[in-house]
């Protein structure tokens, strides 16, 4: 891993690992099972990355 994060030049210090599910709360204070449907918009293309919950 390490090896992998030097050659795509990131810091490992800042890596996180763990239950993507998890991971994603504790960023967005969201709980991505409870979503129904996500969606991202275009713009996440152009590295916004947020997410909008659907059929609510």
């Amino acid at each position: 891993m390490r090896q992998a994060a030097a050659l795509l030049d990131l810091d490992y210090s800042e890596a996180r690992f763990g239950s993507v599910d998890e991971i994603y709360k504790s960023e967005s204070n969201r709980d991505i099972l409870a979503e129904p449907t996500l969606l991202f918009s275009e713009a996440e293309k152009h590295k916004d990355a947020s997410p909008t919950a659907q059929d609510r």
